[in-house]
């Protein structure tokens, strides 16, 4: 513990900037936060905000629902499972992952 938190912390970001009561910041990886994913490569029925950003669900194909109160491993697991990744800090805070669904917008998604 103290000050930097532990070397395990992981990174949470709001799933678009200014929505979320709670801060982003780093947490323990056992703590449970919302899923959305990220694809370096186009997936059919995912988003890709712009140019810069990779494509990005919440709920889209290979997800099947929306991921609520999951830890790290599983939100890791979930994104797996859909051929694709965590979505990056820089990336949340890019507002990539914004507007894909399950209400996220305002809950903090955990970054890889």
């Amino acid at each position: 513990g103290g000050g930097g938190g532990d070397a395990s912390d992981r990174y949470v970001g709001c799933g678009r900037l200014g929505r979320c009561d709670e801060p982003a910041g780093w947490v323990s990886p056992t703590e449970l936060h919302e899923v959305r994913c990220c694809s370096d490569t186009a997936i059919g029925g995912w988003r890709q905000r712009s140019d810069s950003c990779p494509w990005t669900e919440s709920d889209g194909p290979g997800m099947d629902r929306c991921h609520d109160s999951k830890s790290l491993a599983e939100a890791e697991a979930i994104c797996a499972g859909a051929q694709a990744r965590l979505c990056s800090a820089a990336e949340l805070l890019a507002d990539c992952a914004r507007g894909t669904g399950c209400g996220h917008d305002r809950d903090l998604i955990w970054a890889g």
